[in-house]
């Protein structure tokens, strides 16, 4: 690895070095407006605002934002996972 030295710069280009006879594969990826959440075809963010939360709508089988947590059982259980 040491046949190629690379800097990314502050404004999201690259430079690189490369020893002569090295094999380089370059691949450009572009991030675009795909990357924000809002854009995702699983994902309804229509309800954006200050504090908002990520929760999962099984029956639309998407992810949704919303502002509040409501429940028919009057139970709310949290469960993280394991870290």
């Amino acid at each position: 690895m040491a046949d190629i030295t690379a800097t990314v710069i502050t404004d999201n280009s690259t430079t690189a070095t490369v020893k002569a006879g090295t094999t380089v594969l370059a691949t450009k990826i572009s991030e675009g407006a795909s990357s924000m959440l809002q854009n995702l075809s699983d994902v309804d963010a229509s309800v954006l605002s200050d504090g908002s939360m990520i929760i999962y709508d099984e029956p639309n089988k998407k992810f949704k934002t919303t502002t509040s947590i409501e429940t028919d059982t009057g139970t709310i259980v949290f469960n993280g996972g394991v870290f």
